[in-house]
């Protein structure tokens, strides 16, 4: 059978197609501008790969290349690159220390709540001592009243 309501759908599976590593779904498609060869696209890789040392120095000349301010050999263009690690760096540091700072500032206003919630349990605790010592004295004052009244007859 075919798929749909008149069946007049496909009748076979769709065939799955292996694409060369590192390319994207655009390539090989019918009817799409990409139809890249593997070849020129392994070229280009071996290219990067024989020019930059790791993916990370890849990764920084692109980020330069994209400012437009570098040129790979030229010194003022190192100098700018490495203050801009080093800001990129004070930022981060910064970054932490403002995430530790409100982390303290946070855990300080719980301390505080906590403290003013213990603050208002002891005053309400000193307040119930206090009326505990003035039920005691009314029961001792009590106490001796009906003593003397049991020991005086008349």
């Amino acid at each position: 059978g075919r798929l749909g309501k008149d069946e007049s759908g496909a009748a076979k599976p769709i065939e799955v197609e292996r694409r060369p590593e590192g390319l994207g779904l655009g390539f090989g498609a019918e009817g799409r501008k990409n139809k890249k060869a593997p070849i020129v696209v392994e070229e280009r890789q071996q290219k990067r790969r024989r020019f930059f040392a790791n993916a990370r120095a890849m990764r920084e000349a692109t980020t330069a290349a994209k400012a437009g301010d570098l040129l790979p050999d030229s010194v003022e263009g190192e100098a700018l690159r490495l203050a801009r690690r080093v800001l990129s760096d004070v930022e981060m540091l910064v970054n932490g220390e403002e995430a530790a700072l409100a982390e303290a500032r946070r855990r300080q206003e719980v301390e505080r709540e906590r403290g003013e919630t213990l603050r208002r349990e002891s005053v309400a605790l000193a307040k119930r001592a206090r009326e505990s010592r003035r039920l005691e004295a009314s029961l001792r004052d009590f106490g001796d009243e009906v003593a003397r009244r049991r020991s005086d007859p008349g």
